[in-house]
C-alpha cells in the first residue's frame, strides 16, 4: 500500500507513506497478518514498524465478500 502522511503542525508537511503486507489464512474463520509500515520521512514524523493481527473472517456470496475484524499489537521506531 501506499499514501500520504501529513504531520500535525502549523506547515503540514506531507510525505509518502507504504507499507508491505502478508496474510494467510491459518483456519476456516481465522486469518494473520504481519505488516512492515513505513510512515514518512521528516525527522519530526519519521516512525517505522511492523504489526502482527489475529483476524476473525467470514466469506460471502461465493467469495466474492469477506467481512473481517482483527486486532494485535503495533511497535514503531521513531
Amino acid at each position: 500500500m501506499a499514501g500520504t502522511t501529513i504531520l500535525n503542525s502549523l506547515d503540514s508537511e506531507s510525505n509518502i507513506a507504504e507499507s508491505i503486507e502478508y496474510w494467510r489464512g491459518v483456519w476456516r474463520y481465522v486469518d494473520v497478518t504481519a505488516t512492515y509500515l513505513h510512515e514518512g520521512g521528516h525527522v519530526q514524523s519519521r516512525r517505522d514498524g511492523v504489526a502482527a493481527q489475529l483476524w476473525a473472517t467470514r466469506a460471502f456470496f461465493n467469495d466474492k465478500l469477506t467481512l473481517a475484524v482483527g486486532a494485535g499489537p503495533y511497535l514503531s521506531i521513531t
